[in-house]
């Protein structure tokens, strides 16, 4: 080499000096929070100009990549937080902060229902969240709620409160990572098992296709039984790409923990290999107690773990054995593809050194060290080379002769210990074959024992999944239970719909229901007859005497028959031009009649087994609201919103009396002799006149608005009256006295033998009364809406109800079960009655 040629590579080497000075006192003004003058440097060192641009352009790269972070770092509202002013959120009661992070704040709160602790994450702007954010914080719910693993966090709940985005999870007892490495680094082994299990999870999760994105030691969680728990899937985003919300370019993440193509926002080169390296950054500072890459400001980390090849852990702690160093830097290549290729390979290395057996990895050679330190820094590489190949020449010239005379006597010994080489391969090649016998059974016995581990991991994952469906069908049942006690039998429904097989054969060994589901599902679905056929609502129902026929009248202007025992429709009687109020049998079943409301107004009776119309009685000037027939069949009396009750001969046809009442009437009855008839108004009025002469006897008051329901007990010497004021009178028909008053009822019926009462409720129950004590027998609970009416079975042991949830319901009159509830109506059902000889409804 010339003299002019080592002049020219040691003034390169002044320069470049000087280039790096210049480089750092523009850093160190920008750091001070100075704008320097970038013209002012190129004019100052116009040699350097080239290169000084350059170097702004990749600062301007550098701060571009940084900027979302940066920007993150700044508008973080910590005032903002919801716990500050509210103490419940949803079903949980926030008791105390035990966390706070970049993007939400974590509370230790008590679920009310369930009465457990639990962990409520909120996000930390609150209520001024922008979209972009509760599509993140939707994100991370999404992420982890998908993924069940002993070693992630699970989610129990996602919702909404008040304008605040929050979920629940699993409150585990114990410290984050970075708070137990604040005391000290760790054990090297303790170090691997953690690191370890946080790797299996990660496999896990990779194979659900999501990738974490934000490993690091405060996203680790170490619970009371020293196992690792990670959470917060805030950067989730899955394998096969993001949710959109990270574009090409953009930095999301923690830099200390990120590897390079994330540090550099190369979203097409995230994948499972990110995560990987995070763990080895992990991994390192629990070896070392500090992150791999760790500077003054996040735009200097960045440059780090871009540029920079990490410490030998070895170097700042010596006791960390090398397979593990090994292990660690593998996980921190630069390149992804020099990683480990997946979780599980990390998991299978670190169980190995934790086994004490020879892992796979291997270090990485001082030649490829050397090599790739040379390809980050071009100038001062081939600097050392000039330097380096001038100093060979020169040695080479002086020391060839010695050479020469070393190699003759080089060749001598060569061939003195050929022949010793010659024994010593061949003693080689026979150790060569046992080692290979060896590691093969090795080989084998491991697979045997990864086999083994696998299938007893899978039967611990279907225990536990098992278990979790266990529980979550017991507090299922508890809630059933609730909403029943309730009286919210439609929530019961649904909640029982769970666990309902779609077909019979899906029943199998998987099926949960046990006793208290088909107790809850027979109380709800216990179908006796559904009659269907009307198109509108139907507003009463009656049977004829010897129980065999049921006639309902509907709002579609039409009275149907029907056979009771095949349920099928034996008459359509048309003829009302409006709606059918009201319907009633003959007591020999041959005659029925039917109330038309205005502006139809008539009375007509049919013969029950033609379905031919006999009769149309005209006389009422508004709404015919009801009809009833005497005890022998033979009269028929009918009252109206006109506030007359009429009595008609059913043979002729002829208006045999006229009863004012002088208000419109709700309600009329014969008493069982026939001789008496009342009606009730809705001006809280109860008359009573003799059914043969029309002479008012007796007016009862006492109710405070309109009355529903008047009814003759069986001997005639009692009347009951139902009003909206939500109360049911009895009434002595001798002296007209009011000898009792039930509260809070607004139907009423009584038992054959007159010595009890069943009143209906505004409160969705019935109750079943004493009629001489006035004591409650029974509260019977199942409605969902308002009941309408109630009914004895002939023989007094059932009591059936009619309500505004569509359903008709039977109950056992003495022990309150109720054995049988009947649904299919498509509207409201207002009255009910049992047949005569109790075995129909």
């Amino acid at each position: 080499m010339s003299e002019n040629s080592v002049t020219k590579a040691f003034d390169d080497s002044g320069r470049q000096q000087l280039l790096e000075t210049v480089m750092a006192e523009y850093i160190r003004a920008c750091d001070a929070g100075v704008a320097p003058d970038r013209q002012e440097f190129l004019e100052r060192h116009p040699e350097l100009a080239d290169d000084l641009r350059d170097f702004f352009s990749q600062r301007d790269h550098l701060n571009q990549l940084a900027g979302p972070m940066r920007a993150l770092g700044e508008s973080l509202v910590q005032s903002v937080g919801p716990g500050k002013h509210i103490s419940y959120v949803g079903d949980y009661e926030l008791l105390e902060e035990v966390a706070r992070g970049g993007m939400g704040v974590v509370y230790k709160a008590r679920q009310k229902t369930l009465g457990r602790i639990v962990a409520v994450k909120m996000m930390l702007t609150g209520r001024l969240a922008n979209e972009d954010d509760v599509k993140r914080f939707q994100i991370e719910a999404q992420a982890a709620a998908n993924l069940q693993h002993p070693n992630i966090v699970p989610i129990h709940e996602v919702g909404q409160h008040e304008g605040l985005h929050y979920f629940s999870m699993d409150f585990v007892e114990g410290r984050s990572l970075s708070a137990v490495l604040r005391e000290n680094v760790l054990p090297a082994k303790q170090a691997a098992s953690y690191v370890r299990q946080m790797a299996e999870a990660i496999h896990y999760a990779h194979q659900q296709g999501t990738l974490h994105r934000d490993l690091k030691p405060s996203n680790v969680l170490i619970d009371s039984r020293d196992q690792v728990r990670i959470t917060d899937f805030g950067l989730a985003m899955r394998v096969e790409g993001d949710s959109g919300l990270t574009q090409t370019g953009q930095i999301v993440g923690t830099p200390s923990y990120m590897p390079p193509e994330q540090a550099q926002g190369k979203r097409s080169l995230i994948g499972p290999g990110s995560d990987v390296y995070s763990l080895g950054a992990i991994l390192y500072e629990c070896l070392t107690g500090r992150a791999p890459f760790r500077a003054d400001s996040v735009m200097k980390t960045i440059e780090q773990v871009i540029h920079r090849e990490a410490a030998s852990p070895r170097l700042l702690n010596p006791g960390v054995a090398r397979d593990l160093e090994t292990i660690c830097l593998k996980c921190l290549e630069k390149e992804p593809h020099r990683r480990y290729g997946t979780a599980q390979l990390l998991v299978d290395d670190l169980q190995s050194y934790l086994d004490d057996r020879p892992i796979l990895a291997r270090p990485v050679s001082t030649i490829e060290r050397t090599w790739r330190w040379c390809r980050r820094n071009h100038a001062v590489a081939s600097l050392l080379a000039t330097v380096a190949l001038c100093l060979i020449v020169g040695i080479s010239v002086s020391s060839y002769f010695a050479i020469e005379a070393s190699n003759r006597a080089k060749s001598d010994a060569f061939h003195r210990g050929r022949a010793d080489d010659k024994a010593k391969e061949a003693l080689h090649e026979k150790g060569i074959a046992e080692l290979a016998r060896g590691d093969a059974e090795r080989r084998k016995l491991e697979a045997e024992r990864n086999a083994a581990l696998a299938e007893t991991r899978r039967i611990e994952s279907d225990q536990n999944a098992k278990l979790a469906r266990r529980h979550l069908y017991a507090a299922h049942m508890n809630l059933a239970q609730n909403a029943w006690d309730a009286n919210l039998v439609d929530q019961t429904v649904r909640i029982l719909d769970l666990y309902r097989p779609k077909v019979d054969r899906d029943v199998g060994t998987d099926d949960l229901r046990g006793f208290e589901w088909h107790y809850w599902d027979r109380l709800c679905h216990s179908d006796l007859r559904t009659l269907k056929g009307h198109t509108d609502g139907v507003s009463s129902v009656a049977f004829s005497a010897d129980g065999k026929r049921l006639a309902s009248a509907s709002n579609d202007k039409t009275v149907k028959v029907w056979d009771t025992v095949t349920g099928q429709e034996t008459l359509t009687l048309k003829g009302h031009t409006y709606l059918v109020l009201s319907v009633a049998f003959s007591a020999d079943g041959k005659r029925l009649a039917s109330a038309g409301a205005f502006p139809d107004n008539t009375v007509r009776v049919w013969d029950a087994t033609t379905g031919q119309q006999t009769l149309t009685l005209k006389g009422h000037s508004s709404n015919v609201t009801c009809v009833a027939f005497s005890g022998n069949g033979m009269r028929l009396a009918s009252a109206g919103g006109d506030g007359t009750v009429k009595v008609w001969d059913v043979t002729s046809g002829q208006e045999t009396l006229t009863l004012k009442h002088g208000h419109v009437l709700t309600s009329v009855a014969f008493s069982a002799d026939g001789i008496r008839l009342a009606a009730g108004s809705i001006i809280q009025l109860v008359k009573v006149w003799d059914a043969m002469t029309g002479q008012e006897t007796l007016t009862f008051r006492g109710h405070n608005a309109q009355v529903n329901c008047v009814t003759f007990s069986p001997d005639g010497k009692s009347l009951a009256s139902a009003s909206n004021d939500t109360t049911v009178k009895v009434w002595d028909t001798t002296s007209g006295q009011e000898t009792l008053t039930l509260k809070g009822h607004s139907s009423v019926a009584f038992s054959p033998d007159g010595n009890r009462l069943a009143s209906a409720s505004d409160g969705q129950n019935v109750k079943v009364w004493d009629i001489t004590s006035g004591r409650e027998l029974l509260t019977l609970k199942g409605h969902t809406n308002r009941v309408n009416s109630v009914a004895f079975s002939v023989d007094g042991k059932r009591v059936a109800s009619a309500s505004d949830d569509k359903t008709a319901k039977v109950w056992d009159a003495t022990s309150g079960q109720e054995p049988l509830t009947l649904n299919g109506h498509t509207n409201q059902v207002l009255s009910v009655a049992f047949s005569p000889d109790g075995k129909r409804l």
